[in-house]
């Protein structure tokens, strides 16, 4: 059973849901896009990546360089702290 960590909506009928699951006695990361059903419940689509939790560091560098490219193109703005610290962005679920 995956468990769930994060997730954002990506429109009004699906989310980017992040989880950590085990295939075949391996603990895996699973970023996904997920779909609301006809009972208005998330279910998972072929739509994602899973990788083994010990590249989870490789994932980590790639969306910094990724959100460093975006800042450095204009595409993106800088994230903004919030006064506690963090982002605004900040939220487990």
């Amino acid at each position: 059973m995956a468990e769930q960590v994060y997730q954002f909506e990506k429109n009004r009928t699906q989310s980017v849901v992040a989880s950590v699951s085990e295939y075949r006695g391996s603990k895996r990361i699973d970023i996904r896009i997920w779909f609301r059903d006809d009972d208005d419940k998330l279910q998972p689509t072929r739509q994602g990546v899973s990788v083994p939790v010990e590249r989870f560091h490789e994932v980590k560098k790639m969306v910094l360089a990724l959100e460093e490219y975006l800042t450095e193109k204009g595409i993106l703005e800088p994230e903004k702290e919030s006064p506690g610290g963090g982002s605004d962005t900040d939220s487990p679920y």
